[in-house]
């Protein structure tokens, strides 16, 4: 294997066969690399798929509701803002809402990220939570299996649509419409706990009543649709958003909770900073030897600085910007290499090297806000 030592942007390639110590120092920064990695915020981009069912209830012929058709007509057209493409349902009979979960469904499995928005009545039914379609007759009990959606099933097939993010928010803990025919009824919905890579959000605790609200939207909602928004938040600082807004509002009467499972970070809306924050590097006379060694010993610091909680000031940037400068020299040399001997073993490390130098720019760009 042929590789350069040259300085960046000069016209005259001086070639020599990479050392063993090389080799060895290059898998030992992507493993330093990788454990990093672990650590590094995974953004969603707006280039990634997502995907939204919203459905709407409100006109029941017992108990009918004011606000759930016209929160998720709002909701939707928030998310299309948002790049999600938007499967919407208002007034649903069970049968519309089962084929469009199953629809849902199909188009989830190509991957990307998957919402689901209902607004409408809910119950609990021993420990099992249940969205209530339009025409619905529920009599006793025994009747809401048959003539209801139950919540575990819309999670069961996001869970196996195998995307990596799902989005359940539920604005459904209305007071139970049936419940003088029931031998058990508890407000409210129950707790779930959210499947993995999922954050299943409720408009009020388990067990609690949500109010329908005076205004067009609920209170819940009405909130959510501010807090979606607000660029730069990462989900979990929405919900948080949300709650804070719902309990000024109703007093400390409805509070707001969410069971999440991500192990990532999603955004509704990215702060575009990416774009204006950018490294300029030096032009740089190094070997391959010496820009592996280098960054080397810069992953190591910038892991101590983690491990001792100083990865947010301005040493971990300097260290940053030093990493990134380092692995743009790594990809330039291997990509000229692999254009010159078109070895694949070589594109495949300008690849990796490119992948790992952009999630710590980001990192970078993220402390330099």
């Amino acid at each position: 294997m042929i590789i350069l030592c040259k300085c960046f942007h000069s016209k005259y390639l001086l070639q020599a066969p990479l050392s063993a110590f090389a080799y060895a120092i290059f898998f030992l920064l992507v493993s330093t690399a990788s454990a990093n990695d672990r650590s590094i915020t995974i953004k969603s981009t707006a280039d990634e798929s997502r995907l939204a069912l919203v459905i709407g209830n409100s006109n029941y012929a017992n108990s009918p509701l004011k606000n759930p058709v016209n929160d998720a007509r709002d909701i939707s057209m928030a998310l299309k803002k948002l790049g999600f493409q938007v499967i919407y349902e208002e007034d649903a009979s069970r049968r519309s809402m089962d084929e469009a979960i199953r629809a849902f469904y199909q188009k989830l499995r190509n991957g990307g990220v998957g919402l689901f928005y209902y607004a409408g009545h809910g119950m609990q039914v021993n420990g099992r939570n249940y969205l209530i379609p339009i025409g619905a007759r529920i009599e006793s009990e025994s009747d809401i299996e048959h003539e209801s959606i139950d919540i575990a099933r819309v999670l069961g097939k996001m869970e196996d649509a195998g995307n990596p993010v799902n989005i359940v928010i539920l604005d459904a803990c209305r007071d139970n419409p049936f419940a003088r025919s029931f031998r058990s009824s508890r407000g409210g919905l129950a707790r779930m706990d959210a499947p993995t890579g999922t954050i299943v959000a409720y408009a009020t605790a388990p067990e609690s009543v949500a109010a329908d609200g005076k205004d067009k939207n609920g209170v819940y909602t009405k909130h959510l649709l501010k807090a979606l928004t607000i660029p730069g938040l990462t989900i979990e600082q929405v919900f948080k958003h949300v709650r804070n807004d719902v309990i000024t509002e109703t007093g400390n009467r409805q509070i707001p909770w969410e069971s999440t499972s991500l192990r990532g970070d999603f955004y509704f809306t990215t702060v575009k900073k990416m774009d204006r924050c950018s490294i300029e590097c030096l032009a740089d006379s190094r070997t391959l030897e010496e820009l592996l060694s280098s960054s080397k010993k810069d992953l190591v610091s910038y892991d101590t600085l983690k491990k001792k909680g100083r990865s947010g000031g301005s040493e971990a940037a300097l260290v940053l910007k030093k990493i990134v400068c380092d692995f743009k020299g790594i990809e330039a040399l291997l990509q000229e290499q692999y254009l010159l001997n078109q070895d694949e073993s070589l594109r495949q490390m300008q690849s990796n090297t490119a992948k790992t130098r952009q999630k710590y720019e980001e990192s970078f760009c993220e402390l330099n806000r």
